[in-house]
């Protein structure tokens, strides 16, 4: 089960949607279900308990994404920048799973965005 944010900010971030929305396709059938959720910190906490397998989000702020870091990490799941590098919390993207290997292939799976591409005031 992936957790995803599909409809945020559509109109002030065109492009972002339209990748959102391509990774909602490029997901579709390859997992049993999506959940939207609608708060980054409780999506995280899903990833952290096991009620889900992933989580993962462009555009996010640092103080939505802080305190679920420090949860996917004690759990003993992976949280890294969704190009799979290390996990920067000023870095505006996350990828979150139960697993490394659940997260590199996600993060091989997904087509990438940087906010900062598309409208660095926001």
């Amino acid at each position: 089960m992936i957790v995803i944010d599909l409809l945020t900010v559509q109109k002030l971030l065109p492009k972002r949607h339209e990748i959102v929305i391509q990774n909602f396709h490029a997901l579709f059938g390859n997992v049993q279900s999506f959940r939207i959720v609608g708060s980054a910190a409780l999506s995280m906490a899903m990833v952290a308990a096991g009620q889900c397998d992933a989580y993962f989000e462009y555009g996010i702020k640092a103080w939505d994404m802080a305190a679920g870091q420090i949860m996917i990490q004690e759990a003993g799941g992976c949280i890294v920048d969704p190009e799979g590098g290390p996990y920067d919390v000023m870095g505006r993207r996350l990828l979150c799973g139960s697993s490394k290997e659940l997260v590199e292939k996600l993060s091989e799976t997904l087509t990438h965005y940087r906010i900062q591409d598309e409208n660095p005031n926001i």
